[in-house]
C-alpha cells in the first residue's frame, strides 16, 4: 500500500485526480484474505 501511495503522490503532481484515489481502492485482496483464512500459508511453513 505504501509503495502504491508513493506512485499516486508522484502522479498527482501531473494529474490532480490522483489525489482522490486511495491505494486500497486499486487492490483486490480477496484471494490473499481467502488463503489466510483457509490456512494456506500455514501449510507452506511445514
Amino acid at each position: 500500500m505504501e509503495a502504491l501511495q508513493a506512485i499516486l503522490d508522484d502522479v498527482a503532481q501531473v494529474d490532480p485526480r490522483a489525489k482522490g484515489v486511495k491505494p486500497q481502492d486499486l487492490m483486490d485482496l480477496r484471494y490473499l484474505d481467502e488463503m489466510e483464512k483457509t490456512g494456506f500459508f500455514d501449510k507452506l511453513r511445514l
